[in-house]
Protein backbone atom coordinates (compact mmCIF):
# COMPACT_ATOMS: atom_id res chain seq x y z
CA UNK A 1 0.00 0.00 0.00
CA UNK A 2 0.83 3.22 -0.87
CA UNK A 3 -0.20 6.55 1.09
CA UNK A 4 1.15 8.93 -1.83
CA UNK A 5 0.02 6.96 -4.51
CA UNK A 6 -3.90 6.84 -2.77
CA UNK A 7 -3.15 10.80 -2.95
CA UNK A 8 -1.99 11.09 -6.02
CA UNK A 9 -4.82 9.41 -7.27
CA UNK A 10 -7.60 11.30 -5.08
CA UNK A 11 -5.72 14.25 -6.29
CA UNK A 12 -7.29 13.40 -9.93
CA UNK A 13 -10.50 12.41 -8.62
CA UNK A 14 -10.97 15.45 -6.69
CA UNK A 15 -8.59 18.08 -7.59
CA UNK A 16 -8.12 21.00 -5.12
CA UNK A 17 -12.06 21.89 -4.63
CA UNK A 18 -13.18 22.55 -1.57
CA UNK A 19 -15.73 20.80 0.01
CA UNK A 20 -17.24 17.34 1.76
CA UNK A 21 -15.94 13.85 0.20
CA UNK A 22 -17.41 10.68 1.44
CA UNK A 23 -15.58 7.14 2.40
CA UNK A 24 -18.01 5.06 3.75
CA UNK A 25 -16.49 1.35 5.30
CA UNK A 26 -18.40 -1.97 5.69
CA UNK A 27 -17.68 -5.12 7.70
CA UNK A 28 -17.86 -8.75 6.82
CA UNK A 29 -21.26 -9.15 8.18
CA UNK A 30 -23.01 -5.84 5.65
CA UNK A 31 -23.10 -3.07 8.40
CA UNK A 32 -21.62 0.61 6.81
CA UNK A 33 -19.62 3.19 8.97
CA UNK A 34 -20.53 6.38 6.85
CA UNK A 35 -17.42 8.68 7.15
CA UNK A 36 -16.91 12.05 5.38
CA UNK A 37 -13.77 14.17 4.99
CA UNK A 38 -13.24 17.72 4.35
CA UNK A 39 -11.56 18.06 0.85
CA UNK A 40 -8.58 18.65 0.42
CA UNK A 41 -7.35 19.76 3.83
CA UNK A 42 -7.20 16.19 5.33
CA UNK A 43 -5.86 14.42 2.30
CA UNK A 44 -3.34 12.58 4.30
CA UNK A 45 -5.84 11.42 6.81
CA UNK A 46 -8.01 9.60 4.14
CA UNK A 47 -5.50 7.84 2.70
CA UNK A 48 -5.21 6.53 6.65
CA UNK A 49 -8.55 5.85 6.98
CA UNK A 50 -8.87 3.78 4.03
CA UNK A 51 -5.36 1.44 4.91
CA UNK A 52 -6.49 1.04 9.04
CA UNK A 53 -10.27 0.00 8.16
CA UNK A 54 -8.56 -2.50 4.98
CA UNK A 55 -6.26 -4.09 7.12
CA UNK A 56 -9.18 -4.80 9.79
CA UNK A 57 -10.86 -6.68 6.91
CA UNK A 58 -13.22 -3.62 5.85
CA UNK A 59 -14.33 -3.45 2.55
CA UNK A 60 -13.52 0.35 1.60
CA UNK A 61 -15.38 2.62 -0.70
CA UNK A 62 -15.44 6.27 -1.75
CA UNK A 63 -17.98 8.72 -3.93
CA UNK A 64 -16.22 10.55 -6.91
CA UNK A 65 -18.11 13.64 -6.37
CA UNK A 66 -17.59 16.51 -3.50
CA UNK A 67 -20.38 17.22 -1.28
CA UNK A 68 -21.17 20.61 -0.30
CA UNK A 69 -21.71 19.20 3.53
CA UNK A 70 -21.36 15.83 4.93
CA UNK A 71 -24.04 14.32 3.75
CA UNK A 72 -24.39 12.28 0.37
CA UNK A 73 -27.70 13.83 -0.66
CA UNK A 74 -29.04 15.18 -3.78
CA UNK A 75 -29.37 19.17 -2.32
CA UNK A 76 -25.45 18.75 -1.45
CA UNK A 77 -24.21 17.55 -4.43
CA UNK A 78 -21.13 20.32 -4.78
CA UNK A 79 -20.05 18.58 -8.29
CA UNK A 80 -17.77 16.38 -10.14
CA UNK A 81 -14.31 16.47 -12.16
CA UNK A 82 -15.13 13.20 -13.56
CA UNK A 83 -17.47 11.20 -15.17
CA UNK A 84 -17.59 7.37 -14.37
CA UNK A 85 -18.59 3.84 -15.33
CA UNK A 86 -18.01 0.06 -13.82
CA UNK A 87 -17.68 -2.89 -15.50
CA UNK A 88 -18.50 -6.19 -14.33
CA UNK A 89 -16.13 -8.77 -16.21
CA UNK A 90 -16.40 -6.55 -19.52
CA UNK A 91 -14.08 -4.09 -19.49
CA UNK A 92 -13.00 -4.83 -23.04
CA UNK A 93 -16.36 -2.82 -24.41
CA UNK A 94 -15.16 0.46 -23.60
CA UNK A 95 -12.53 0.22 -26.66
CA UNK A 96 -15.43 1.14 -28.48
CA UNK A 97 -14.72 4.82 -27.93
CA UNK A 98 -11.44 4.75 -28.89
CA UNK A 99 -13.44 3.32 -32.09
CA UNK A 100 -15.10 5.51 -32.90
CA UNK A 101 -12.96 8.41 -32.25
CA UNK A 102 -10.38 7.30 -34.38
CA UNK A 103 -13.71 6.70 -37.09
CA UNK A 104 -14.63 10.45 -36.48
CA UNK A 105 -11.72 12.31 -35.73
CA UNK A 106 -13.50 15.71 -35.61
CA UNK A 107 -15.64 14.54 -32.56
CA UNK A 108 -19.23 15.20 -33.67
CA UNK A 109 -20.46 12.20 -31.90
CA UNK A 110 -20.97 11.83 -28.17
CA UNK A 111 -18.81 8.66 -28.21
CA UNK A 112 -15.71 10.56 -29.99
CA UNK A 113 -15.70 13.00 -27.95
CA UNK A 114 -15.48 11.00 -25.14
CA UNK A 115 -12.50 8.94 -26.37
CA UNK A 116 -11.15 6.26 -23.65
CA UNK A 117 -11.12 7.16 -20.11
CA UNK A 118 -8.05 8.72 -18.54
CA UNK A 119 -8.21 6.61 -15.62
CA UNK A 120 -8.76 2.89 -15.38
CA UNK A 121 -8.79 0.71 -11.59
CA UNK A 122 -8.77 -2.97 -12.04
CA UNK A 123 -11.44 -4.16 -9.03
CA UNK A 124 -10.41 -7.95 -9.18
CA UNK A 125 -10.50 -10.12 -11.83
CA UNK A 126 -9.75 -9.33 -16.14
CA UNK A 127 -12.62 -7.28 -17.22
CA UNK A 128 -13.77 -5.61 -13.52
CA UNK A 129 -13.14 -1.80 -13.58
CA UNK A 130 -13.96 1.32 -12.79
CA UNK A 131 -13.06 3.65 -15.30
CA UNK A 132 -13.16 7.79 -15.05
CA UNK A 133 -13.55 10.34 -17.80
CA UNK A 134 -11.30 13.63 -16.53
CA UNK A 135 -13.62 16.84 -17.34
CA UNK A 136 -11.52 20.39 -18.40
CA UNK A 137 -14.23 21.74 -15.61
CA UNK A 138 -15.49 21.16 -12.32
CA UNK A 139 -19.47 20.39 -13.06
CA UNK A 140 -22.00 21.42 -10.54
CA UNK A 141 -25.18 20.03 -12.45
CA UNK A 142 -25.81 16.73 -11.01
CA UNK A 143 -28.28 16.03 -13.57
CA UNK A 144 -25.79 16.75 -16.45
CA UNK A 145 -23.22 14.29 -14.53
CA UNK A 146 -25.75 11.81 -14.44
CA UNK A 147 -26.90 11.99 -18.01
CA UNK A 148 -23.26 11.69 -19.42
CA UNK A 149 -22.44 8.45 -16.89
CA UNK A 150 -25.60 6.68 -18.41
CA UNK A 151 -24.49 7.42 -21.80
CA UNK A 152 -20.94 6.11 -21.02
CA UNK A 153 -23.20 2.90 -19.01
CA UNK A 154 -25.20 2.20 -22.12
CA UNK A 155 -23.01 3.08 -24.75
CA UNK A 156 -20.03 0.88 -23.52
CA UNK A 157 -22.25 -1.73 -22.02
CA UNK A 158 -21.20 -0.95 -18.54
CA UNK A 159 -23.27 -1.25 -14.79
CA UNK A 160 -26.51 0.33 -16.09
CA UNK A 161 -27.16 0.60 -12.28
CA UNK A 162 -24.22 2.48 -11.59
CA UNK A 163 -24.12 6.16 -12.88
CA UNK A 164 -26.15 7.72 -10.07
CA UNK A 165 -24.15 10.79 -8.31
CA UNK A 166 -23.98 8.82 -5.09
CA UNK A 167 -22.48 5.82 -6.63
CA UNK A 168 -19.91 4.24 -4.60
CA UNK A 169 -16.75 3.36 -6.19
CA UNK A 170 -13.41 1.20 -4.37
CA UNK A 171 -10.40 3.25 -3.90
CA UNK A 172 -7.21 1.90 -5.58
CA UNK A 173 -4.17 0.50 -3.26
CA UNK A 174 -6.99 -1.26 -1.16
CA UNK A 175 -8.75 -4.58 -1.44
CA UNK A 176 -11.84 -6.43 -2.34
CA UNK A 177 -12.20 -8.84 0.06
CA UNK A 178 -16.11 -9.97 -2.02
CA UNK A 179 -17.80 -10.77 1.36
CA UNK A 180 -21.35 -10.66 -0.83
CA UNK A 181 -19.86 -13.56 -3.10
CA UNK A 182 -19.69 -16.39 -1.49
CA UNK A 183 -18.55 -18.44 -5.02
CA UNK A 184 -15.51 -16.81 -4.24
CA UNK A 185 -14.62 -18.17 -1.83
CA UNK A 186 -12.79 -16.31 0.79
CA UNK A 187 -10.66 -15.15 -2.53
CA UNK A 188 -9.40 -11.89 -1.93
CA UNK A 189 -8.37 -9.14 -4.73
CA UNK A 190 -5.82 -5.77 -4.73
CA UNK A 191 -7.54 -3.27 -6.14
CA UNK A 192 -5.19 -1.74 -8.61
CA UNK A 193 -4.53 1.53 -11.37
CA UNK A 194 -4.29 0.11 -14.82
CA UNK A 195 -3.83 3.57 -16.08
CA UNK A 196 -3.50 7.20 -15.44
CA UNK A 197 -3.40 9.71 -18.52
CA UNK A 198 -3.62 13.12 -18.87
CA UNK A 199 -6.63 12.69 -21.40
CA UNK A 200 -9.48 15.31 -20.93
CA UNK A 201 -12.87 15.79 -21.88
CA UNK A 202 -14.02 18.80 -23.34
CA UNK A 203 -17.12 19.02 -20.68
CA UNK A 204 -19.09 21.44 -23.06
CA UNK A 205 -18.69 19.71 -26.38
CA UNK A 206 -19.92 16.10 -25.25
CA UNK A 207 -22.66 17.57 -22.89
CA UNK A 208 -23.83 19.10 -26.20
CA UNK A 209 -23.82 16.00 -28.02
CA UNK A 210 -25.08 13.83 -25.66
CA UNK A 211 -28.36 16.16 -24.62
CA UNK A 212 -28.83 15.61 -28.60
CA UNK A 213 -29.00 11.96 -28.61
CA UNK A 214 -29.95 9.94 -25.70
CA UNK A 215 -31.32 6.97 -26.75
CA UNK A 216 -35.09 6.96 -24.96
CA UNK A 217 -34.26 3.67 -22.85
CA UNK A 218 -32.03 6.13 -21.48
CA UNK A 219 -34.04 8.89 -20.59
CA UNK A 220 -36.79 6.84 -18.98
CA UNK A 221 -34.27 6.04 -16.40
CA UNK A 222 -34.31 9.93 -15.61
CA UNK A 223 -36.52 9.65 -12.12
CA UNK A 224 -35.65 6.38 -10.96
CA UNK A 225 -34.14 6.88 -7.32
CA UNK A 226 -31.36 4.06 -6.40
CA UNK A 227 -30.49 3.21 -3.01
CA UNK A 228 -26.80 3.27 -1.83
CA UNK A 229 -25.46 2.65 1.06
CA UNK A 230 -25.84 6.00 1.94
CA UNK A 231 -29.41 6.19 1.89
CA UNK A 232 -30.06 2.72 3.62
CA UNK A 233 -28.36 4.76 6.97
CA UNK A 234 -29.07 7.89 6.68
CA UNK A 235 -28.31 9.26 9.95
CA UNK A 236 -25.12 8.39 11.12
CA UNK A 237 -22.65 9.87 9.44
CA UNK A 238 -18.74 10.68 11.09
CA UNK A 239 -16.87 13.57 9.96
CA UNK A 240 -13.43 12.68 10.56
CA UNK A 241 -9.84 15.01 10.21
Amino acid sequence: MSMEALEGFLGKIFKETEGYVYFPVRDRDGRFKNVFFQWPQHKASIARHCFKYESQGYEVYYSPVIYETPRPGKDNFKGSHVLWADYDGNAESVSVLTDRREGDPTGDSPAAAAGAPGITVRTSTAGRMHAYWVLDEFVTDRDAIESGNRFLAYETQADTGGWDANQLMRPPYTTNFGYTKPERKGKTYEVVVDEISSRVVAWNSFRNKVAERLPRDVKQFSGLVFITAARRNPRNYTVEA
